[in-house]
């Protein structure tokens, strides 16, 4: 409930003693973010009361603590440099990610009646998208697979007028 301060400054505390937690096991990213949860919430209390020292004191540690893990992740990139990731490479597995989870999930609502007829076109539709997907990765088996087990599902599928479009 944001309305109630003393639940919103514990809440911040958690945040921080994960963030603690994790710096001590050296998860940088896992502690910057829970960090920057707690000082989302200080910034809204900061908000309703600018002038609350306590508050101030409080926002200005867990920035001071971001800093300083922002700090140790530049040592760390020194020592182990990280490979820097291509944002279309990324993005397009992250892609390819999201729309497996999302066959995974279909594909289990193939055989439930319920789920409505849609559920074919469903899974076709997000397995053409992942043979795509494979494709712009260079991945042309496994993008064959995704379309010819799009092209079962089609075949599975009943012939009804909505789905004759797509099939």
């Amino acid at each position: 409930d944001p309305g109630i301060v003393p639940w919103r400054t514990g809440l911040t505390m958690d945040y921080k003693l994960l963030g603690d937690t994790l710096l001590a096991q050296k998860d940088f990213r896992g502690a910057l973010q829970n960090y920057a949860a707690a000082s989302s919430i200080e910034e809204g209390l900061l908000k309703k009361e600018p002038d609350n020292i306590g508050w101030q004191r409080m926002h200005a540690i867990t920035n001071t603590k971001r800093g300083d893990i922002l700090i140790a992740r530049a040592n760390e990139a020194l020592i182990n440099p990280e490979p820097v990731v291509d944002e279309t490479v990324r993005r397009i597995a992250d892609a390819s990610l999201r729309y497996q989870r999302a066959a995974e999930i279909f594909d289990k609502l193939l055989d439930q009646e319920e789920a409505g007829s849609a559920r074919f076109a469903n899974l076709f539709s997000v397995r053409i998208k992942l043979g795509d997907v494979l494709v712009r990765q260079n991945k042309y088996g496994e993008a064959l697979d995704a379309y010819q087990s799009a092209l079962a599902v089609a075949a599975k599928a009943p012939a009804a007028q909505p789905a004759v479009a797509w099939q």
